[in-house]
């Protein structure tokens, strides 16, 4: 079938691959909605690159919450070269990628890495990397990926990201060239069925299919093959109209539903499983006696790709496969996967098809996503962290000190990985008291703050409240939120509502202090306090002569509070200062 329409796209496509000939790199997202075109498009510029060596990466949904997954297949061919990498970046890579044991990886040795790797790669010969359906590409991927393309220059390395316009995988790739795919014209979309289909449809039925496609090609590739003869030929009836979604579901059920029972529930097996679990799939099917024909089947029904691993033609059909399954089903086959997948040495893997097999609260299934989630923070897959640990609070018993330490921890996680909303979720839910209701009072006003509302301006009066349901049996953690209370008030400065950076200056100084912090800290307090506080009333040595020599202040208060000082400073005279703090 020839390629119909997008001249503009396959022009900027075919000028990125007359630049990685010229010996310069070239970068460019391709955005549109699910079925636009933009898999083809790749499919297109591969083909018209014999001369250049191409590495297709494909993003999958079950992989997004795994750290480093898609970047390890990017780079897998190249894991001989790591050793030829200077030290940091050759240890963070192989660190990410579970190869060796240490600290989590430094996000930019991770991304230098990275770019050495593909350099080295292209050294003989231009390369590029075609990466499809980004939008489900893990976090710490797409960090490394966007690192590279703004770095590019002229090392004969290309990159080509697609990814559905709207999602939170396209703020991460901001700064880097993109164009986006519009719906196609009427004559196009006409010109496309014609091309498609054996027998011209009816006028009328072309003319509906058209209408209801709305410029999507999969749209219309999808409502062609599951129509009757009689339907395309007018002389059925064609069902109602439904929104595109449901259609787009409607369709692929009804091919799905035309397959064998074994080649049924060998896709739902390979749904359930997703990418890159080859043989943990091959495992599964053998318990379940399905052989090679369950998969030829669904091949030459168009279901499945025709390759060396087991692919879906398109995701949208996993997604019909999976969602069309009784729920029941859908559990049975996880436990079997999970099973499978712990035999086959994939622990994490396990952990987590083990918590979409059980239906409530499991605390053995909770503690091995806690084993995972450690797993993943020391690997430095922070959006694996929580997963993990978001899996782990809604698998533990509701109202117990598990499930609030996991709700917590995983709201912290997700904080991390730049998630406020869900963690704000996470945090809702049983009341939590004394010390550990402030703790989580203290992680929903940090999930706030990333979502930079007009909430952020009470941040510092909410931290003070927090403060004050501490027992007095903790002060470090009292401590603790009002040094965060004070950070966010410098922050808001006069936006600041429900108290003042005063007020919270003066909070901290009616605090007791460890004697190694007590003088500095409280001398530098006094000082954005103004002077007004029973501590400050006699000067240096009311504060234990905060002068030259002083200890230095913990780190809870001295970054902010110095900056703060340094400011004030070039705003009145020295001789205004209530109290000295130590200069170093």
């Amino acid at each position: 079938m020839s390629f119909v329409g997008r001249a503009a796209e396959r022009s900027r496509l075919t000028a990125v691959l007359g630049q990685l000939r010229a010996g310069l790199s070239a970068v460019l997202v391709l955005s549109g909605d699910a079925g636009i075109g933009k898999t083809q498009l790749l499919a297109w510029t591969i083909d018209n690159a014999p001369d250049i060596r191409t590495l297709p990466v494909s993003g999958y949904e079950p992989e997004t919450g795994l750290g480093f997954a898609a970047l390890h297949r990017l780079v897998q061919p190249f894991l001989d070269d790591l050793a030829q990498l200077p030290e940091p970046q050759r240890d963070a890579l192989a660190t990410a990628f579970g190869l060796m044991a240490g600290p989590a990886p430094n996000r930019f040795l991770v991304g230098l890495g990275t770019m050495s790797v593909l350099q080295h790669a292209a050294r003989d010969a231009p390369l590029l990397c075609v990466i499809d359906d980004a939008q489900w590409i893990d976090q710490e991927t797409l960090d490394a990926l966007a690192f590279v393309g703004r770095r590019l220059d002229a090392e004969g390395v290309g990159l080509i990201i697609a990814l559905r316009s709207s999602g939170p995988a396209r703020p991460a790739l901001s700064g880097i060239p993109e164009h986006r795919l519009s719906a196609l014209a009427d004559h196009e979309m006409l010109a496309l069925l014609r091309s498609a289909a054996a027998v011209p449809p009816a006028a009328h039925v072309a003319a509906r299919l058209i209408e209801d496609s709305e410029g999507n090609p999969l749209a219309l590739l999808e409502y062609l093959a599951s129509l009757s003869a009689e339907q395309l030929a007018g002389t059925a009836p064609l069902p109602p109209a439904l929104p595109i979604g449901e259609r787009l579901c409607s369709g692929f059920a009804a091919q799905i539903a035309r397959l064998p029972g074994p080649t049924r529930q060998l896709l739902l097996v390979l749904a359930a499983a997703g990418p890159n679990a080859t043989d943990v799939v091959a495992s599964a099917c053998q318990r379940l006696g399905i052989g090679r024909g369950g998969a030829d089947e669904a091949i030459r029904h168009s279901v499945l790709s025709d390759q060396a691993t087991l692919t879906f033609r398109h995701p949208l059909i996993r997604s019909a496969v999976y969602e069309g399954a009784e729920p029941v089903t859908r559990r049975e086959v996880h436990a079997l996967l999970a099973d499978v997948a712990a035999q086959c040495g994939y622990p994490d893997l396990a952990a987590k098809h083990r918590a979409y097999a059980v239906t409530g609260p499991d605390e053995g299934v909770a503690a091995q996503l806690e084993d995972a989630a450690a797993r993943a923070r020391d690997r430095g897959g922070y959006a694996a962290e929580a997963t993990f640990l978001t899996l782990a609070a809604q698998r533990s018993v509701t109202g117990s000190e598990d499930h609030a330490r996991r709700r917590l921890a995983a709201a912290r996680a997700n904080i991390i990985a730049g998630h406020g909303p869900l963690a704000e979720r996470l945090l809702e839910g049983p009341e939590v008291t004394g010390a550990a209701g402030a703790r989580f009072a203290a992680a929903r006003v940090e999930a706030i703050l990333l979502s930079n509302d007009a909430r952020h301006a009470r941040a510092p009066a909410m931290l003070m409240e927090a403060a004050s349901t501490v027992p007095a049996a903790e002060p470090e953690l009292a401590r603790q939120l009002l040094c965060s209370a004070l950070r966010a008030a410098v922050g808001s400065r006069e936006l600041t509502a429900g108290t003042s950076l005063p007020a919270v200056a003066g909070a901290l100084l009616d605090l007791p202090w460890p004697d190694s912090q007590r003088a500095s800290a409280v001398g530098m307090l006094c000082y954005v306090h103004g002077g007004a506080h029973n501590d400050c009333s006699s000067g240096p040595a009311a504060v234990g002569g905060a002068g030259r020599g002083a200890v230095e202040p913990g780190p809870v208060v001295s970054g902010v509070l110095q900056r703060r000082m340094h400011r004030r400073s070039e705003r009145r005279p020295r001789a205004a200062v209530p109290c000295r703090v130590s200069a170093r």
